[in-house]
């Protein structure tokens, strides 16, 4: 939370120097951008490490999977059949949208009551 805040501050006082223009507060503005960008980075490291230490329901090998099964479906000439392979392709894959639509929306609450939490809100 700390962090965040600091870079929604940083983010704020580099806004403000880029108005005024001139090259000193410009250099000082890009030395808050270039914080800013060490801080994301950091926590992006850090997010990476602890999802590889944990074991989910899908991998990449269901994703290169759903890939190749989805580029078949061009050979597929037979109506019925594209249809078929389509709608079990989409079957095959829902389970996996609803968890990753699931993440997306705790991501976006996540951030929106750091973002809140930042501005005093």
């Amino acid at each position: 939370m700390e962090r965040l805040e600091l870079i929604v501050v940083q983010l704020e006082e580099a806004k403000g120097l880029i108005e005024k223009g001139r090259v000193p507060y410009l250099r000082l503005a890009y030395i808050l951008l270039d914080s800013v960008t060490e801080l994301i980075l950091h926590r992006a490291v850090q997010s990476a490490l602890l999802v590889r230490g944990k074991k989910y329901q899908y991998s990449k090998a269901d994703m290169e999977q759903w890939r190749s099964r989805i580029s078949s479906l061009e050979s597929i000439t037979d109506r019925h059949e594209l249809v078929h392979e389509y709608a079990a392709i989409e079957d095959a894959f829902e389970p996996f949208e609803e968890l990753a639509e699931k993440a997306v929306m705790a991501v976006d609450r996540e951030v929106q009551l750091q973002f809140d939490i930042a501005h005093g809100k």
